[in-house]
């Protein structure tokens, strides 16, 4: 049981990192840093609809966790699309 603290403890922490990580970058843009949470958030999210659906016992269809994960991937692909390739004022 202690891997499972450990993991979610880190799985955190890396949210953590990556959101602040991201709103440097999106500061950086001249956009709101706000805009960093987005990403963590909704693949928080989708995890936790993964997590959820077997667990429903037939409340939330099979089919119910694909919008959490086409969402996720959507955000993950705007945000490398936005803060990969997109050139900020310190450049």
């Amino acid at each position: 049981n202690a891997y499972y603290i450990v993991y979610g403890f880190a799985l955190f922490v890396l949210a953590v990192m990556e959101y602040f990580v991201s709103a440097k970058r999106f500061n950086d843009l001249g956009k709101s840093p706000a805009w960093a949470g987005l990403a963590p958030f909704c693949m928080l999210l989708a995890a936790a609809a993964v997590w959820y659906q077997p667990r429903s016992e037939g409340w939330m269809p099979a089919w119910g966790v694909w919008p959490f994960l086409a969402l996720a991937a959507a955000v993950v692909v705007w945000n490398i699309a936005e803060l990969g390739f997109v050139r900020g004022k310190s450049r």
